[in-house]
């Protein structure tokens, strides 16, 4: 019985690790193809990018404070940046944009490519709490304008195994925590 039990123990964990690999980008593949998805048309930055989303929003290429898409940029606590996105404007992204984990210039980060074509790079910033620097390079996490009630805020947050908005899952973060901000207009 112990034997069966290591078995299927070393199943489950071997088929978990291959599915890792398979959410994993290539990061020989990625920073070659990534160089020219990303939709800045020169090195001037930040350009405000159009991912063809319905309400016509155009998201920034860098985040505030960067002087290049794979920077992280400054961390901000909430309200501080008045051009951070909306609940409904992170949502519209989602819902229209085709997401991959992958790696730029050698950062980690999201890719969210729109329906027509064009993709914006958001590093994996992690966040600033009680003043350590937490999850950079593993975990993207940025504010939104809503408040979700006189302590919280909504986010979009995105890591290797998904990007998402989704207050029941854990998509508010207490707004005395600093993070960073991917304007829009």
């Amino acid at each position: 019985m112990k034997r069966i039990l290591i078995i299927l123990l070393t199943m489950m964990l071997s088929s978990l690790s291959s599915m890792g690999q398979r959410l994993a980008a290539d990061p020989k593949k990625d920073r070659h193809e990534q160089n020219s998805l990303i939709s800045c048309p020169d090195s001037n930055h930040p350009h405000m990018i159009d991912l063809g989303l319905p309400s016509g929003t155009l998201w920034q290429c860098c985040n505030e404070g960067a002087s290049k898409p794979e920077d992280n940029g400054c961390y901000y606590r909430f309200g501080q940046v008045p051009t951070a996105p909306s609940q409904d404007q992170i949502e519209e992204l989602l819902n229209n944009s085709v997401y991959i984990w992958t790696t730029f210039h050698g950062v980690s980060g999201g890719l969210f490519t729109g329906k027509n074509g064009n993709s914006i790079f958001l590093p994996a910033v992690g966040s600033i709490i009680y003043g350590a620097l937490n999850n950079v390079g593993a975990e993207g996490i940025y504010w939104s304008s809503t408040t979700y009630n006189t302590k919280n805020a909504y986010e979009l947050d995105f890591n290797l195994y998904f990007a998402r908005w989704d207050n029941r899952k854990g998509g508010l973060n207490p707004r005395d925590r600093w993070l960073s901000v991917r304007p829009v207009r």
